[in-house]
């Protein structure tokens, strides 16, 4: 009876065992998928939202120093000059459509909206003097600046979340990887003790 109420009890402690091994290598495969997911995110939104982004804002830099280039250096009238500017505005143009496809931070939807509004001033009014011209094109300059500042720093926080999220997936797996071989372990004992004694053999003294 004893025997038999033993064997039972180590049944059970097996089963819920291997139950707990099971769940844990799912539980286990579930966090490390979630981790993947979510350091496959952090580096997309880095690419798309922000070494994209400063591509746009350095290509929109180039223009308008080169815009600065031909208002200081043109001899033409201010008309002239103004038209000049046009093919560079235009490709302005098209980058800002393509900055604001990307997500935006507080601070950054702040600035780009100033520099909408500079830009807008630029090609609103109808012939802008020369020292309109440059004063515009360098306060575009310096908010582009401040955008790109923001595109670096935003870069490092999505970097340090990236290796935070790398560096607890890896605690996670060799934490579930200890449990594991300490359920292996377990299981290994209720094995060897669920095995009968072998009783040792009588030799006849007669036979001596």
């Amino acid at each position: 009876m004893i025997k038999w109420t033993y064997s039972l009890k180590n049944k059970l402690t097996a089963s819920f065992a291997l139950v707990a091994l099971c769940l844990l290598v799912l539980l286990s495969t579930y966090l490390d998928r979630n981790h993947t997911d979510k350091v496959k995110s952090a580096i997309s939104t880095l690419y798309q939202d922000r070494i994209m982004v400063q591509g746009f804002i350095l290509d929109m830099t180039s223009d308008l120093y080169q815009i600065r280039e031909i208002i200081l250096t043109s001899k033409a009238s201010e008309k002239v000059t103004f038209q000049k500017s046009q093919n560079l505005i235009e490709d302005i143009n098209r980058l800002k459509e393509l900055y604001l496809k990307t997500e935006f931070t507080q601070l950054e939807t702040l600035k780009f909206d100033e520099f909408l509004a500079i830009m807008d001033d630029y090609q609103t009014k109808s012939l802008p003097s020369a020292i309109q011209q440059l004063q515009l094109t360098e306060n575009g300059i310096k908010v582009l600046k401040e955008l790109s500042a923001i595109q670096l720093n935003e870069s490092q926080n999505i970097v340090e979340k990236a290796e935070t999220l790398y560096q607890n997936g890896r605690i996670l797996t060799n934490f579930s990887i200890g449990i594991i071989v300490i359920i292996l372990i377990l299981l290994q004992g209720l094995v060897i003790a669920s095995k009968p004694a072998i009783p040792k053999k009588r030799t006849n003294p007669n036979l001596n």
